[in-house]
């Protein structure tokens, strides 16, 4: 009884670990820049912690000539091994 009691306490603490790091991934993602000229590209990186766990994302975004497309991706990754990404597109009038 003990021992399942054991396992279930590492199980919630590996899932408070990989909340954690997803939330600094996400943060990471918000911190990312975007281009904001027409014809201009970016590519950015950015880094997030949040109690005790880290997480980073690098990103890709890009506005038409015209100004009216613009297109952004992401790729994540945090401290726990776990990897995401993003893709968008967007029309402005």
């Amino acid at each position: 009884m003990v021992n399942m009691g054991n396992q279930i306490n590492q199980r919630i603490d590996n899932v408070e670990s990989d909340s954690k790091a997803g939330t600094a991934a996400a943060m990471a993602v918000a911190g990312l820049p975007q281009a904001y000229l027409p014809g201009k590209s970016m590519m950015a990186v950015a880094g997030g912690v949040y109690r005790g766990e880290s997480g980073y994302a690098v990103g890709f975004s890009s506005i038409s000539d015209g100004g009216n497309w613009i297109i952004k991706g992401t790729a994540t990754g945090n401290s726990r091994g776990h990897y995401g990404a993003t893709a968008g597109v967007g029309y402005q009038w």
